[in-house]
């Protein structure tokens, strides 16, 4: 999602030929029984293609949600819409939680095909964000078919490029569990995504431009601390799967390369380090 003052409309939401390309060959994967597409964004005016949403009115946002249902829905391979449009926090959030509730009501109507003979019940919508802002607000306006992805990586209060210890991790990602848990009570559905590759502050080793080193520790080891360990044993000690409000459990993430910011991270997938894609198998 982007957005050009000098175009009309000025806000822009793709969904390239590639992109559809790859959702079709997902759909027919076996096995696979729906296609979420992630549209991506900043919506803080960092960029010349980002928004300051703050600086639009609901009328505006809500126009942009229309424009984005009338596109993924014109497509059934697309089962569903996950936004990640970050600062999720204020003066953004409040339009941003406008968005989701114009798009949630969209993605549940005939108007613009999101209700079809495939899709009876419409599209659904997801969207990315930290425990602690997954408020009973932003649940509400997912609606009925709607549920949040917790992050359960880049956790913590060091900075990009900084890494945690297994340890502290583990912590952080069990209050985590408990904030979402706490928030969506018995009404609102949520999935949980952990670092089974690298990510800003969970990684093995990082590298940023200036070719600076930094160690730091492995996604999943048989004899010393790992991130994939800890995780499973905070989302084992919460009960989490046995919450009816659970959807279950991604991955981040699946990359030929995992760069942000002045870093490269590696490991770039959970296959990458031994024995973690066995691990994974007997765990999730």
């Amino acid at each position: 999602m982007e957005y050009y003052p000098g175009m009309n409309p000025p806000f822009q939401t793709y969904f390239s030929s590639d992109s559809q390309q790859a959702a079709t060959i997902y759909s027919k994967v076996t096995g696979v029984q729906s296609v979420i597409c992630i549209v991506d964004g900043q919506m803080d005016g960092g960029q010349s293609w980002s928004p300051n949403l703050s600086n639009l009115t609901v009328s505006q946002v809500e126009q942009w949600a229309d424009i984005t249902a009338d596109l993924y829905c014109s497509f059934d391979q697309v089962s569903g819409i996950q936004i990640d449009l970050e600062p999720f926090e204020p003066p953004y959030a409040k339009n941003l939680i406008a968005f989701l509730a114009r798009l949630s009501s969209n993605l549940r109507s005939k108007n613009n095909n999101c209700i079809n003979d495939i899709y009876p019940d419409g599209r659904s919508l997801s969207t990315f964000l930290f425990a602690k802002e997954a408020t009973p607000t932003v649940l509400e306006a997912l609606g009925p078919n709607g549920f949040a992805i917790i992050s359960g990586y880049d956790l913590g209060p060091n900075p990009s490029g900084t890494p945690s210890t297994p340890v502290a991790y583990g912590g952080y990602l069990t209050q985590s569990i408990a904030t979402i848990i706490k928030s969506a009570g018995d009404q609102y559905y949520f999935a949980l995504g952990i670092p089974a590759a690298a990510s800003e502050h969970e990684f093995t080793n990082a590298t940023d431009t200036n070719g600076q080193f930094t160690s730091g520790y492995p996604m999943y080891s048989n004899s010393s601390d790992s991130y994939m360990k800890e995780a499973f044993i905070a989302i084992e000690a919460s009960k989490i799967r046995e919450n009816p409000q659970f959807l279950g459990i991604s991955l981040w993430g699946f990359s030929s390369e995992m760069i942000a910011g002045n870093y490269e991270y590696l490991p770039s997938n959970p296959f990458v380090q031994s024995g973690e894609e066995q691990f994974l198998k007997n765990n999730l």
